[in-house]
């Protein structure tokens, strides 16, 4: 893990306690609290980023999403876990869903909803994950622009949005080279993705 400071324009590791030889999936900075899922542990750090400890029992955490008073961790072999006092207890948050990868989460006006890797896409009802229109593929992005919802099949060549909490979902390519998406984004109005390209 490595962190930078604008003012100065340099950059530097903030490993202490981090396996140097780990592979991080994704970092969150919640209310002062630093986490960093990785391959063979959940990390936190409470002095941003100098020092890291490990969470027991976590690993493999590949998404950190905050909702409402849930912090969220959807992982590779143990569903999604939940916490709301920084990981002090913990309790499953997967009710309803099918065994797969927990590739992502996100929260599109106040529905949540989360990304299998193998296993589609499904939102939270209640406490209880129902599936939308997509119930098959390996999907590992997904990204609230303004009111859709946008994803893409790890082995498909679409961009998928819909506008209707997943009842529905139509196709959006236009301008896109295709290949894998890894990452989405938005920022400024403009939406973002970076990934392996099909373009010649």
């Amino acid at each position: 893990v490595y962190r930078s400071s604008a003012a100065a324009c340099t950059r530097y590791a903030t490993t202490t306690g981090i396996s140097t030889s780990t592979i991080i999936y994704d970092i969150e900075d919640d209310g002062g609290l630093l986490w960093a899922g990785a391959h063979e542990a959940l990390y936190r750090s409470t002095n941003d980023g100098a020092s890291w400890s490990t969470i027991p029992g976590l690993s493999r955490v590949m998404t950190i999403h905050r909702f409402g008073d849930r912090l969220l961790f959807g992982t590779e072999h143990l569903g999604i876990r939940s916490t709301t006092d920084g990981g002090v207890t913990w309790e499953d948050f997967d009710d309803g869903l099918p065994t797969g990868i927990v590739q992502e989460l996100a929260t599109l006006e106040g529905t949540l909803f989360c990304a299998l890797w193998s296993g589609g896409i499904y939102r939270l009802v209640g406490e209880t994950w129902v599936p939308t229109a997509i119930t098959s593929g390996f999907h590992q992005v997904l990204q609230p622009v303004g009111p859709a919802l946008v994803t893409q099949s790890a082995l498909g060549e679409e961009i998928l949005y819909t506008l209707d909490e997943g009842a529905s979902w139509s196709t959006f390519d236009e301008g896109y080279f295709g290949g894998e998406i890894y990452e989405m984004a938005v920022s400024g109005g403009h939406g973002f993705t970076n990934g392996a390209s099909n373009a010649s």
